[in-house]
């Protein structure tokens, strides 16, 4: 059995669910609970790839850190990249425990023999 329930960040609370069984007795179940502000940080907020070959891809490593106690869901966005630029995320899509930190390697392939400038979007926890 699983409880859901929204509270105010940086609270306990504390209750207790009275259950009953169809044609039997009543049993009391002790529920614990604690909200959280969602805590997060990256390593860093620019890739430099350097020197990267036009038509190959290009590989860093981008680490995003949950500081909070919440489990974090993250998407990376690169949709807004224009062509012929690829950029690629590794996980594209995943979560982060608690006091945990993730790898997302990120991939670029420039596609054009010039300096390229660019940016992607990562949602955390549905916040940009």
């Amino acid at each position: 059995v699983e409880f859901v329930f929204y509270g105010h960040a940086n609270h306990k609370y504390r209750a207790t669910a009275v259950c009953e069984v169809q044609g039997g007795p009543e049993y009391e179940l002790k529920l614990e609970g604690e909200a959280s502000s969602i805590q997060y940080k990256f390593d860093r907020t620019a890739i430099d790839f350097g020197n990267a070959i036009y038509d190959k891809f290009a590989n860093e490593d981008l680490v995003l850190y949950n500081t909070g106690k919440v489990r974090l869901d993250f998407t990376v966005r690169s949709d807004t990249v224009p062509a012929p630029t690829l950029v690629k995320a590794v996980p594209q899509a995943s979560f982060v425990a608690p006091g945990d930190k993730v790898k997302i390697q990120m991939q670029i392939y420039p596609g054009v023999p010039t300096f390229v400038t660019t940016s992607v979007l990562v949602e955390v926890a549905h916040f940009e």
